[in-house]
């Protein structure tokens, strides 16, 4: 499993090392990601095993995909977990959505 220093991602995508740690708080309140800390030093993973992450991977590979014909059987597949996502992110931040 890979993991990457916190200031390599500050690098690779371009941002600032705060924007970047409130983002990694969140994912790892959703345990999307599992940070280790070796003193000042915060190392990244993907928590892989979570059914949130592998749904999250393949909304971003779908994304990512040159062509758009997998899309409508990948959101059958993954609507559930993806409202799923949603509603817990929501809860946690207090708000509630109407229908």
């Amino acid at each position: 499993m890979g993991s990457t220093h916190i200031t390599n991602l500050v690098r690779v995508i371009n941002s600032t090392y705060n924007q970047v740690n409130r983002n990694l708080e969140i994912l790892e309140e959703e345990k999307i990601v599992r940070v280790r800390r070796f003193g000042h030093m915060k190392m990244i993973e993907l928590a892989r095993e979570n059914p949130r992450t592998q749904t999250l991977l393949k909304a971003l590979n779908i994304l990512d995909s040159p062509t758009q014909n997998t899309a409508g059987a990948m959101y059958s597949s993954t609507e559930h977990s993806m409202q799923d996502i949603s509603s817990t992110r929501v809860k946690s931040q207090n708000v509630t959505f109407v229908n």
